[in-house]
């Protein structure tokens, strides 16, 4: 994640019922080898994009 980290903004786009469960291991905690997005983040900005299919867990 070292190169991604580095962006002043990074946009994560999460779209699908199948992917409510990641989404919401993600927000709760930073586990890089389980949920690799949970790890990544910008420097100045981190915006996560849903639908709301993929957001029914959190």
């Amino acid at each position: 994640m070292g190169t991604i980290n580095t962006a002043r903004e990074v946009w994560l786009v999460v779209a699908g019922a199948d992917k409510a469960p990641a989404l919401a291991a993600a927000s709760h905690e930073i586990n890089e080898a389980a949920v690799p997005a949970s790890a990544v983040h910008g420097t100045e900005a981190t915006r996560w994009i849903v639908d709301r299919a993929a957001s029914t867990l959190l």
